[in-house]
Parts: C-alpha cells; structure tokens; sequence
C-alpha cells in the first residue's frame, strides 16, 4: 500500500500504517488525540496517507477518516484478496526539519 502512495505523490506524503483503539475505549477521543499529533508530525510531508477495507468495509473507520477530512485517491486490491480504498489528507506544508 505505501507503494501505491508513493505512485500517486511521490515522497510527499507521510504514511499510517495503522492505528487500533480497544472497544473499550472508541468514542472517548483517544483516536481523534492520537490523530491530531500524527497530522502535527505530518505538516513537513503536506499530507498524511492511509487505507481503509473497502472489502470488507470497515465503516466506522471510513467514518472517522472522512470527518476527519481525509479524501478517497483510489480503490487498490489488497495482496490478501482485500480491497481498500487508499486516502489523504492535505496538511498546510511547513518546511522538513
């Protein structure tokens, strides 16, 4: 998937592999935390990739990515029979430290 990224942006782009919250604590604001210092570290690359599973859909994660304001790039199958849909979100661009 980070080959995908980089097809589409180049080195421009800081990649999410992943994030895993408990079921215990979804809905408390951990993720939205964890994802306003993710975009802060972020700014230097000018976006912030991820993947969401389309197949099967994973809609609470599509839901907090698209309020969040991440946008779709495309649709990608998966190595494990999988599809995901690949998305960004654009950061206001500060220099690379």
């Amino acid at each position: 998937h980070y080959r995908a990224h980089a097809e589409h942006f180049g080195t421009d782009f800081y990649y999410l592999d992943r994030i895993v919250v408990d079921e215990r604590f979804r809905r408390r604001g951990v993720a939205g935390a964890a994802y306003d210092d993710l975009e802060l570290t972020a700014t230097p690359y000018g976006r912030l990739v991820l993947e969401v599973n389309l197949d099967p859909p994973n809609e609470p994660s599509l839901a907090f990515h698209r309020a969040r304001g991440f946008r779709p790039v495309s649709d990608y199958p998966s190595p494990d029979g999988k599809r995901v849909q690949l998305m960004a979100l654009e950061l206001p661009r500060r220099d690379r430290a």
